[in-house]
């Protein structure tokens, strides 16, 4: 650990900026807390009982404590929260209540879930025991403190309100907009009045776009105190109901609009019930239409209209599209929104935008940002696959080329002279084994003659045994197969149904041939099928006249046509690419990757999991027992110091450490996922680190990394809280941490929790420093837009900054670093009209967090923190920064690379 004076202005050296702000015991204030008497839990059970009964009780509904506190904070106006901690009801607010409003929530809530004289009994004594609870003031305790958690875990919500409090206090000016920001229920702040219009387009309506600030709090890393952390989001509107998540609504009079949430499927979603119906009744308005039997419900929302015909602004019910739907508006707020976001926490409340963490940059790893700048670019070179093959344990891999049109064909055969290395005249044989690579790799071209390629009824088991007596499919030990198989898709079909979609899905000749191939001991790239010349789209028509317009001109169809060729050209490169990665072939561009550092002789062990979604059909019960999940390891080491790396993967139907190649064909030949709790996810783990030692060809020492997202619920050792503590007293370690009850030498030196871009994590927003300026005797501040940097977080100690184990590799989105008009550096969303992007994507930086958990005390932190940045900067097999370190992206491709991943997916769909 490495320690300098702290980092208040005015400092040296450069820090990075990100909208993050360390919460003090004075941001957090006081609270008015009334204690309910003790027989009120029960009554509440009661009604919470009525609300699933009436609201349904499945994951798609709101949990009736949720639904209740949106419509308390609606009614109350500030902050507030019901609680129930230590068997007892607590009644939480910022400001005191008033006793009548109390009694009316209590009363109309109750009557809303439970209708008739047993919801007004409920009602009333509620109300009843609420007045009788004296309130008190008292301090909000800091909701973490020196690694630990308090109970009152509700305090950071406190501080996130207070902020956005002062934030909507004062109007912004933005590109010669005066924008003013209301809050809702969640206390997210909302342009509700400053909506950004679509360009007007002829036949249809305007769609709008309603930007919104969220400020929460949360946990980060080994600092000892929580953050508050503000992010935006174009939030783009819904003009249907399908998919929709969240619905705002606007009550005259009431100081926030309420935020609402839809039960039921995505296909037919409802407003919550209860929630929508007591907001309305609270604020003295009808309920909202609708045309079914019970009016009181305002479940029938297709009674509710969003469009907002010709020039009108969005009306007082506004929805949140999905993120699948269609815009004519960009995503995202962009980089420079997040600077003015910052330079307005600033005026709003400067003490606390003072308070960033601290994030120093970490020197002596290299982070090369464009192709250019590596050593090692471009798939691997011929010269190269021998060895390469050497490290991943392969004799002689053989490519079937498995083909349906004369136009794939073709375009295999260049990729393979490319690849290889083969002559530019070559022109493969169909059937025949064509030697390249010094006789390491067969090449062997057919055509799909036994229709195993094609859509249609046939199982993987039917079309196994159509091929299984093809030549090509027998292999000499030591001998890979992979293919290279062509297919048919058409992304813009369109399904009638959910039925439709399934059975096209059940009948996709892609995953089911996958599966033939991998019964038969074969990895599958595929190559879609595209025509030599673009398609051409149907000629556009005058919404006017009807008659066709004024075809391209010849010039523009012609770039048209080069982008096409382009793209024809590129999916093939990248199906070779893709095809070599699933034989787990990692050239030296890893080893490259660590510059003049080079990589320790240690296994780098990736552990993926993935829980699959659990879909229940009306009427249907809740599956019993515990769900599926897909867990995957994948151990990756340097065959050599500055040679190709080997790759191996856990089979757990083998229970064995398999080459990554022949480890992929029995994982896709058999079921995606298996019935797993957390305690047989943790068993797994166990076993496949235990057998590294006897299993894999070299004895070296292991570093595992996970996903944070997917695994802090299986080893809470990995949640922020916990860091650095000890294995409480009762939980098996193997339970605590994955690999921490393994025998000390069979236990990975470390763990190194990764932590993908995600609402979670703060938004880089550029770096500064303070410089001396001799001339005016004043400290100058130097700030840079962006940063592609890795930086470790330090805490204040005794005055210093004292580096901890969490690491920030902050990034800047490839698409914006090769765009050339990179909307949202300079501007924000209300200057696009202006300058014509509304459609473009306004991009902001992006973030991995790194968290070394050490098992062993000798462990360099430092060091590891750089290892994972350098796996993650540069990917196995490809030349762009990944999200997560090769040994997990390499587990996940195998995930998303089996034959049943889709159908494991959930349907449901995150608001954009």
């Amino acid at each position: 650990m490495t320690s300098e004076p702290f980092g208040r202005p005015p400092f040296d050296g450069w820090r990075l900026r990100q909208l993050a702000y360390r919460i003090a015991p004075d941001d957090c204030g006081t609270v008015n807390e009334q204690v309910l008497a003790p027989a009120a839990i029960d009554l509440w059970d009661d009604l919470a009982l009525g609300y699933k009964q009436r609201c349904g009780d499945t994951r798609d509904v709101q949990p009736p404590i949720k639904a209740f506190n949106t419509v308390l904070r609606s009614l109350h106006g500030d902050w507030a929260r019901l609680v129930i901690q230590d068997d007892r009801l607590r009644l939480l607010g910022r400001t005191p209540f008033d006793e009548d409003d109390l009694r009316d929530v209590f009363l109309y809530w109750a009557e809303a879930v439970l209708p008739g004289s047993r919801g007004t009994d409920l009602g009333t004594r509620l109300g009843d025991m609420t007045a009788a609870a004296a309130p008190r003031t008292r301090a909000v305790p800091m909701p973490r403190r020196n690694g630990e958690v308090t109970g009152d875990w509700w305090a950071g919500e406190i501080a996130a309100w207070h902020l956005a409090e002062q934030l909507a206090a004062q109007p912004w000016d933005l590109d010669g907009h005066t924008i003013t920001w209301r809050m809702d229920t969640d206390g997210h702040l909302v342009a509700w009045d400053h909506t950004i219009p679509s360009p007007k387009q002829p036949n249809s309506d305007r769609r709008h776009q309603m930007p919104r600030l969220t400020i929460t709090s949360a946990s980060y890393g080994y600092l000892p105190e929580p953050v508050l952390i503000a992010r935006a989001a174009a939030t783009r509107l819904a003009h249907r109901w399908y998919g929709v998540r969240t619905v705002l609504l606007h009550e005259p009079g009431h100081p926030l609009l309420l935020t609402a949430r839809t039960d039921g499927p995505a296909h037919n979603p409802r407003l919550n019930v209860a929630a929508v119906a007591v907001a309305r009744r609270l604020a003295g308005r009808p309920d909202i239409p609708r045309q079914a039997t019970l009016p009181s419900v305002p479940d029938n929302l297709d009674a509710i209209p969003l469009a907002t015909p010709g020039d009108q602004a969005p009306g007082l019910i506004r929805a949140v599209a999905p993120k699948s739907e269609s815009h004519p508006l960009g995503r995202g707020m962009g980089m420079e929104f997040g600077r003015q976001l910052h330079e307005r926490i600033a005026l709003a409340n400067e003490p606390l935008s003072q308070r960033m963490p601290i994030a120093i940059p970490v020197t002596g790893v290299a982070l090369p940002d464009v192709v250019g700048d590596r050593k090692h670019a471009g798939p691997i070179n011929a010269a190269d696959l021998a060895t390469t093959l050497d490290a991943a344990g392969i004799g002689v891999l053989r490519l079937v080329a498995l083909w349906s049109t004369p136009e794939t064909r073709l375009r295999m055969q260049t990729g393979a002279i490319e690849q290889l290395g083969l002559p530019p005249d070559f022109v493969a044989t169909d059937g025949a084994a064509h030697l390249a690579c010094g006789g390491r790799v067969e090449l062997v071209f057919a055509a799909d003659r036994h229709h195993v390629l094609e859509h249609g009824t046939a199982t993987a088991e039917q079309r196994r045994q159509r091929i299984a007596d093809d030549p090509w499919w027998k292999a000499r030990r030591g001998t890979a197969i992979a293919v290279l198989a062509e297919t048919d898709y058409d992304a813009s079909r369109q399904y009638s149904n959910a039925g439709e979609r399934a059975q096209a899905e059940d009948q996709d000749g892609k995953h089911l041939s996958r599966r033939a191939f991998a019964a038969l001991g074969a990895t599958t790239q595929y190559l879609r099928f595209m025509t030599a010349t673009k398609p051409a789209p149907p000629p556009p028509k005058n919404p006017r006249s009807g008659k066709p317009k004024t075809a391209a001109s010849h010039q523009v169809s012609k770039r048209e046509q080069e982008a096409w060729e382009s793209q024809r050209a590129h999916a093939v490169t990248s199906a070779y690419r893709d095809l070599l990665r699933g034989q787990g072939l990692v050239d030296a561009r890893l080893s490259h990757a660590f510059g003049k550092r080079k990589p320790a002789d240690q296994w780098h062990v990736g552990i993926w999991i993935r829980r699959h979604a659990t879909r229940r059909r009306p009427g249907q019960p809740r599956p019993a027992g515990p769900g599926e999940a897909t867990v995957i390891l994948t151990a990756m080491r340097p065959h050599r110091a500055d040679g190709p790396w080997q790759t191996w993967t856990w089979t757990p139907a083998q229970h064995r450490w398999l080459p990554h190649g022949e480890a992929t064909a029995k994982l896709h030949a058999a079921n995606l996922g298996v019935p797993a709790d957390d305690a047989a996810i943790a068993a797994l783990v166990r076993e496949a680190l235990t057998a590294i030692g006897h299993q894999l060809p070299d004895r070296s020492p292991a570093v595992v990394y996970v996903n944070g997202d997917a695994t802090e619920r299986i080893w809470p050792g990995l949640k922020d809280a916990n860091l650095g503590l000890p294995t409480p007293s009762g939980t098996p370690p193997e339970r605590w941490l994955p690999g921490a009850g393994n025998p000390a030498t069979q236990r990975p030196r470390a763990v190194i929790r990764v932590l993908p871009p995600s609402d979670r994590l703060a938004r880089p927003i550029g770096t500064h420093r303070w410089t001396w300026d001799a001339e005016t005797n004043q400290w100058t501040e130097t700030r840079r837009k962006t940063v592609r940097t890795l930086f470790q977080l330090h805490t204040e100690q005794k005055g210093h900054a004292v580096a901890v184990g969490t690491f920030v590799l902050a990034n800047i989105p490839r698409n914006f670093s090769e765009s050339t008009t990179r909307p949202g550096r300079d501007h924000t969303r209300w200057a696009t009209e202006e300058a014509g992007r509304l459609r473009k994507t306004a991009y902001a930086h992006t973030s991995v967090h790194f968290t070394v958990i050490p098992l062993d005390p000798n462990t360099d932190i430092l060091t590891l923190g750089r290892d994972a940045a350098v796996l993650t900067n540069q990917g196995a097999a490809w030349d762009y920064r990944q999200t997560l370190p090769a040994p997990l992206h390499m587990g996940r491709k195998v995930d998303e690379d089996h034959p049943h991943h889709r159908r494991s997916h959930t349907d449901e769909e995150e608001a954009s």
